[in-house]
């Protein structure tokens, strides 16, 4: 009989050469201790109850998420995160196994310890406790109000995420794990841990006709305190400046001997209307379902908040940014004219802020999407110089190094900015990265495993359903690269292999093992036809 999430909550476990901890969301082996969340502890809680048995994908997601707020990607991301907890930082692989089209299974036997109680302390011993200057901003809370901030919110709290993760010596959460953790209700006591981090903000906005006011709070999670509060009010002309005057705050109050200055702002611009603000952030909100009808919706959001605010380099940016991907996925008419279009912007964007490391890591993507790897390699580098905390530019990095070079060193970027930031809207689309990084550098039997991740990770985008064609077909394995040629017609139409391999001659042209790679796509191209 299956036992209740209470009863699972403090069961200490043996498995292998490792002892978990749920009471202290711990996992321990040889190689040290690691900290993982609340529901990945939950997962591998629930999968030691029957080891060796596959449990199905539906019991899974009722079990981790009895509301009902679950989905395949959320249980998706949760194994990837467990495997990767064990694996990278325990060096133990193969613990779960995926069983096709029906679930996950435990692969090692489970010695159990009952507890009674909870562990006596939250607190990380010496040795695991996170550096003093670590800090994870909570999404901004909304005290009662006349008007929606929803968006508002959402933009300052990037802000601030943002303008602390430029502070020297001040190492901060990405905003999407704090997000996720507030999403499914985690308690305060355990995001700290599971995040490693010492401080915990949470600020609250309130907006009237004419300003718009913040109380902060810093709390202190090896302390179990609040060390510092604030309140903040400024009139609503003035509400970019509201980022600024909140991190130099925040990193002057956790900074008692040590000065960590602050980064250059994100908003310290005149001429941003606040309607345009959070138009921004509604199309950055959209990227978590992504697909031809969102991006053509952030395309139409960043395209009335360029009107709103037609000198603003970052929304150029960000509509750049967009253009240029529609262009790869086929998603536009006039390819042609939205390439140019792209072109423009993010020109106009370096020509204004050519030192601002959003501009920068924009002009790095555009590159990237218009088959110009050498640029994209120079921009992204130089943006994660000032930013080193942009997880997408340094996916996007990885895989332009494994192009243009072939380096191997690429891949370790790209699983870096997973390890970093799991919650990431763009998380899926690593995946596929990773999987043409493996196919650019000729590796099609790691390319096919990465692949069958990256349909896992992005179930319905057609790409990686081509990609595994591609590999399937460097394998030999022709008969499988058939099966992988239907799948993407369904998530695209008959001549979508035609269209992505016209996409991967121009990519791979760029490639030292361009002569390599085309001789299998042209067999790709030969399949598909007879398919």
């Amino acid at each position: 009989m299956n036992r209740s999430q209470s009863d699972l909550l403090f069961d200490r476990l043996k498995i292998g050469s490792c002892v978990i901890d749920p009471s202290s969301l711990s996992i321990q082996s040889e190689r040290g201790n690691s900290l993982v969340e609340p529901k990945v502890m939950l997962l591998m809680q629930v999968l030691a109850e029957r080891p060796h048995e596959t449990m199905v994908r539906d019991e899974l997601l009722d079990r981790i998420w009895p509301g009902g707020d679950g989905s395949d990607e959320s249980l998706t991301r949760l194994i990837y995160m467990l495997r990767k907890a064990f694996a990278h930082d325990h060096d133990v692989r193969g613990i779960i196994r995926t069983v096709s089209k029906q679930g996950y299974r435990l692969d090692l036997d489970v010695m159990r310890e009952p507890q009674s109680v909870p562990s006596n302390s939250m607190k990380p011993s010496l040795a695991d406790r996170p550096s003093s200057y670590s800090l994870a901003v909570l999404p901004f809370a909304e005290l009662e109000s006349r008007f929606d901030t929803t968006m508002l919110r959402a933009g300052l709290t990037h802000d601030v995420t943002t303008l602390l993760s430029r502070s020297k010596g001040m190492r901060v959460a990405p905003a999407s794990s704090t997000s996720y953790f507030i999403k499914h209700d985690v308690p305060f006591s355990q995001m700290a841990p599971a995040l490693s981090v010492r401080y915990l903000l949470h600020a609250s906005l309130q907006r009237d006709e004419a300003t718009i006011s913040i109380a902060v709070e810093l709390f202190d999670s090896e302390e179990q305190a609040l060390a510092w509060s604030d309140r903040i009010t400024v009139p609503i002309s003035e509400y970019s400046a509201l980022g600024d005057e909140i991190a130099l705050r925040i990193a002057t109050a956790i900074s008692t001997t040590i000065k960590i200055p602050v980064g250059s702002s994100t908003r310290s611009r005149s001429g941003v209307s606040l309607d345009a603000f959070e138009k921004v952030h509604l199309s950055r909100s959209l990227r978590v379902n992504y697909g031809p009808e969102t991006a053509k919706k952030i395309e139409d959001l960043l395209t009335d908040a360029l009107r709103m605010s037609p000198d603003d380099a970052l929304i150029k940016t960000e509509l750049a940014v967009q253009l240029s991907q529609s262009v790869v996925s086929k998603w536009v008419e006039d390819e042609g004219a939205t390439r140019t279009l792209a072109n423009d912007y993010i020109r106009e964007a370096l020509n204004d802020r050519p030192a601002d490391p959003d501009v920068l890591a924009g002009a790095g993507v555009v590159s990237t999407m218009f088959h110009d790897p050498e640029s994209a390699i120079g921009y992204l580098k130089r943006a994660l110089e000032i930013d080193p905390s942009n997880a997408h530019a340094l996916a996007v990095l990885g895989w332009q190094k494994c192009l243009k070079h072939s380096d191997p060193s690429g891949l370790a970027d790209i699983i870096n900015a997973e390890q970093r930031a799991p919650h990431h809207p763009r998380f899926g689309l690593w995946a596929t990265y990773k999987c043409t990084a493996y196919l650019f550098m000729l590796d099609y039997t790691a390319g096919e495993s990465a692949c069958r991740d990256a349909i896992v990770r992005t179930p319905n985008y057609y790409q990686p359903h081509c990609s595994l064609a591609w590999a399937l077909t460097g394998l030999g394995k022709f008969d499988q690269a058939k099966v992988a040629i239907k799948n993407a017609r369904n998530f695209g139409d008959e001549n979508i292999i035609g269209r992505f391999v016209e996409e991967m001659y121009a990519w791979t042209s760029n490639s030292p093992n361009h002569l390599q790679s085309k001789k299998i796509l042209d067999q790709l191209l030969e399949i598909s036809a007879a398919t």
